[in-house]
């Protein structure tokens, strides 16, 4: 019987956490101006740059956190993109993801020409302190928006 409790216990926790572990916020400055807030892992992501490359996004978000006074303690630049690791006030870590994506033509509807270049775009997702915070990380995105004049 006791084991019984504790199963549905987890059961029942479960459910209540997985409604609860994203949520939209909204964003400006992207095309689709949303992005998703996890409050599990602290991370704003999903936040899109259709009109800039990779590399513009990185400077963009190199001097974004320079701006802010966010000390910028390196990066890895992988083939997809970069991670950009920084310290703000306070010894918090400040890790920004950039990613180039592609949408294939077959994702957005049967409608698209079967010869569709696949679009792309560059996706940011951002992470402040080891449990993360909403607020800071938006204000990073609105920065590197606001780096991005193509993106205005």
């Amino acid at each position: 019987m006791k084991k019984r409790i504790i199963a549905v216990s987890v059961l029942a926790a479960a459910a209540v956490l997985s409604g609860c572990m994203t949520q939209p916020v909204d964003q400006p400055g992207s095309r689709r101006p949303e992005g998703t807030w996890n409050s599990v892992t602290g991370t704003l992501s999903d936040v899109r740059y259709y009109n800039s490359d990779v590399d513009a996004v990185y400077k963009a978000a190199e001097s974004a956190l320079r701006e802010l006074n966010i000390f910028v303690t390196g990066y890895d630049k992988t083939k997809s993109g970069y991670t950009l690791y920084g310290r703000a006030v306070g010894d918090y870590k400040v890790l920004v993801d950039i990613t180039k994506r592609a949408v294939s033509p077959k994702a957005k509807g049967r409608n698209a020409a079967p010869a569709a270049e696949p679009e792309t775009y560059t996706e940011v997702s951002v992470s402040y302190g080891s449990f993360g915070d909403l607020a800071p990380s938006l204000q990073i995105i609105s920065k590197i928006s606001s780096n991005l004049p193509s993106e205005g």
